[in-house]
């Protein structure tokens, strides 16, 4: 049996023209009911304001304030559901519910919307049902789309959530019920909180003013809808949450990003959460910032724009709009030509332009009276040659051409706006709608992005070939690949529903299975204790005696398992600061061990660089320097031998040279050798002078004045 609307119209009553069939829903704020429009001859949705906690229906089915102060709030709420109707009334946007009248009858208002045929997303998530990503993005984008011009009017639905998101049975989405005169009612009579669905309003519907609400509070509602279609169920409540954060405690919503991972992308799931924050300055303040971080938004957007815009190229009926160019002057001469005559042309060439000019807002040429015949065009503006006509459309043709190959080897398919190689095919085939080369590149378009569906879908990311068979879509509607391509993809997301589902039947199978085990375990206990209940109450004071005992000695045994704890805690503690000590004198010895092996290196290069002066200092003959070199070098390392060769190689030569070096009579004139036992060989002559001797060869003892 169905629901009793005990406060609702019946089924027959007439509204004017309209026909009530039956009740479709009722809430706090009114009811909606299917009637027939017999006028028209076609099912519509009606509206009707029915405030419960304001107002009741009397006998003659007219609708009055239960007390006689309830009337101006009544009135107050009345006047905002006619002008929410008329807001609406001027939204033409196919996923936005289309308000089509709004009067006043019975003592309140009836708004007539469209009747759509279908289930409300929240029918198709009854229980704890979830939708994958992919149909998710098809109900999202496109009531993100009318949601936005709702927007940009400076008017916001208030009350989004799975049931006022209805599915029509072509699957496109459509969004109902908007909330924006059902909270201005709320916040003038105080009973907000029945008229915000919990869950889905963000904290700013229970205590703010419509002021302070705006495109951000449709956002959290959306965000939350999505919350729900990923989770199997709604987010908490605001005022929940509220209380939390107001006690100076963690948030404790549970983020998508934690719930869904590994079922949908993350970049999905955090779009979900920002719409989602507590705070209204921290979500997207306007749809299109959200949009944006769902990446396929755009792309799907664009496709309806090029879509939209291939439509109007080939709807048909209607004319194809011509740019302002004098290329498109081509067909109106060649038409006017073949009308024989000068004064046919001129005559014809006005309204043969705009006709073919379609929205053109050019002006005629001026008329003026020539003669005794009456009035003929004067020549105002003689058209151009054909030949230059036929020369300056091959020209722009071949220039799109040339810009739409270029986009298309640059990889621009679908984008930029009015840059992207499809548009500037299509703009090719405005001016030529038969030419080859456009035609083949519109087909090169559509075989990019269809073996791209197949690759994808044979990579099994079925949510990115949806998107790649979309876009082939929109340049060949009903091609048989797509549709076979379509129907690969959803054999695929079937197979994987399928396998999903056998998993979840397994499991609840399973459960069943436990949850039976259980009751019989439970039953076979409670005979049990149904038995023994006789026996207990007999031994009742016993029994509370050895409970006492053993919840005594339950608090030992815990007591002792605590102190257990507690002395394994404190070993753990010893263990890991004895290790921490280990590490810490590893630590100091590696550093010690540096610092030696650094100052080892050192000491190493300061003794070869000793070593090295040392030797220079001897081949200078500064045996002293070298000697001071030397003992430096002993210095670092006392048992080296170079230094103390070194040493005793100065010490040598200071013998043999210093014994011999004094004043002598110098020998001019030649050459005279000297050796260190008196002797002298050489001839020379011998002048009165004096001079010093050099040791030159200390080895043979030999010296030489020179």
């Amino acid at each position: 049996m169905g629901k009793v609307h005990r406060n609702s119209l019946q089924p027959g009553y007439r509204l004017h023209w309209y026909e009530i069939r039956k009740v479709l829903g009722q809430g706090g704020f009114g009811i909606t009911y299917l009637a027939h429009d017999t006028n028209l001859d076609k099912d519509v949705a009606i509206k009707e304001y029915l405030p419960m906690e304001l107002a009741v229906r009397e006998g003659d089915f007219s609708v009055h304030p239960l007390t006689e102060d309830r009337g101006r709030q009544y009135q107050w709420g009345l006047e905002r559901f006619v002008a929410e109707a008329r807001t609406l009334s001027r939204f033409e946007h196919p996923n936005i519910v289309r308000v089509h009248a709004v009067f006043e009858e019975n003592n309140t208002g009836y708004m007539v919307m469209s009747y759509e045929e279908g289930q409300s997303l929240q029918e198709m998530l009854s229980g704890r049902r979830t939708l994958e990503e992919s149909a998710l993005l098809k109900i999202l984008i496109p009531v993100l789309g009318g949601l936005e011009l709702v927007h940009q009017a400076g008017f916001i639905h208030r009350d989004i959530k799975p049931d006022n998101i209805f599915i029509r049975k072509d699957g496109s989405p459509v969004l109902l019920d908007f909330g924006s005169a059902r909270q201005a009612l709320g916040e003038q009579t105080k009973t907000l909180t029945s008229l915000v669905s919990p869950g889905y309003a963000p904290f700013e519907q229970y205590y703010s003013r419509s002021d302070e609400q705006g495109p951000w509070t449709d956002i959290y509602g959306l965000g939350a809808t999505l919350y729900r279609a990923i989770a199997g169920v709604a987010p908490l409540d605001a005022v929940d949450r509220s209380k939390s954060i107001v006690e100076g405690h963690k948030d404790i919503f549970v983020p998508a990003t934690e719930i869904g991972k590994g079922k949908y992308s993350h970049r999905f799931l955090t779009a979900i959460d920002h719409a989602l924050k507590f705070k209204r300055r921290d979500r997207p303040q306007s749809i299109r910032e959200w949009q944006q971080e769902f990446g396929a938004a755009d792309d799907l957007a664009e496709i309806q724009r090029i879509k939209k815009l291939e439509n109007q190229r080939t709807r048909p009926g209607t004319r194809a709009h011509v740019q302002q160019r004098k290329g498109h002057r081509l067909l109106p001469v060649i038409l006017l030509v073949l009308l024989g005559t000068v004064a046919a042309i001129y005559y014809q060439w006005d309204e043969i332009s705009l006709l073919l000019a379609g929205n053109r807002q050019e002006q005629p040429p001026e008329m003026k009276m020539v003669g005794q015949q009456g009035a003929q065009p004067a020549v105002l503006d003689q058209p151009p040659p054909e030949e230059t006509l036929i020369k300056e459309r091959q020209q722009e043709i071949t220039q799109l051409m040339d810009q739409a190959e270029a986009a298309f080897n640059a990889g621009n398919y679908l984008d930029p706006p009015g840059g992207n190689a499809l548009e500037l095919y299509l703009r090719v085939l405005e001016v030529a709608p038969d030419n080859p080369m456009a035609v083949a590149g519109k087909q090169k378009i559509f075989h990019h992005f269809l073996n791209q569906a197949r690759t994808l879908s044979s990579e099994n990311k079925l949510d990115e070939a949806e998107r790649a068979i979309l876009k082939a879509d929109i340049i060949a509607p009903d091609s048989r690949e797509v549709k076979l391509m379509r129907l690969t993809i959803d054999e695929k997301r079937a197979e994987a529903q399928k396998l999903a589902l056998d998993t979840e039947r397994k499991r609840q199978q399973e459960e069943s299975k436990r949850l039976e085990e259980e009751q019989r375990l439970a039953e076979q206990r409670r005979i049990e204790q149904a038995k023994m209940a006789e026996l207990e109450k007999q031994k009742q004071e016993e029994a509370e005696q050895e409970q006492q005992y053993l919840a005594e000695e339950r608090r030992k045994a815990e007591e002792a398992r605590l102190a257990q704890l507690e002395q394994q805690r404190k070993e753990e503690e010893a263990r890991t600061k004895a290790e921490q000590e280990q590490l810490r004198l590893a630590e100091e010895d590696r550093k010690a061990e540096q610092a030696r092996a650094k100052a080892e290196r050192e000491k190493k290069e300061q003794y070869d660089l000793l070593i090295t002066e040392a030797g220079q200092a001897l081949n200078n003959k500064d045996y002293e320097l070298a000697g001071n070199k030397y003992n430096q070098a002993l210095a670092l390392y006392k048992d080296d031998s170079k230094a103390s060769e070194g040493l005793r190689l100065i010490e040598d030569l200071n013998k043999v040279c210093k014994g011999v070096i004094g004043l002598w009579d110098w020998f001019h004139g030649g050459t005279t050798r000297f050796h260190a036992d008196g002797t002298m060989d050489g001839s020379f002559l011998i002048f009165s002078d004096t001079g010093t001797w050099e040791c030159m060869d200390p080895e043979a003892r030999r010296f030489i004045l020179r």
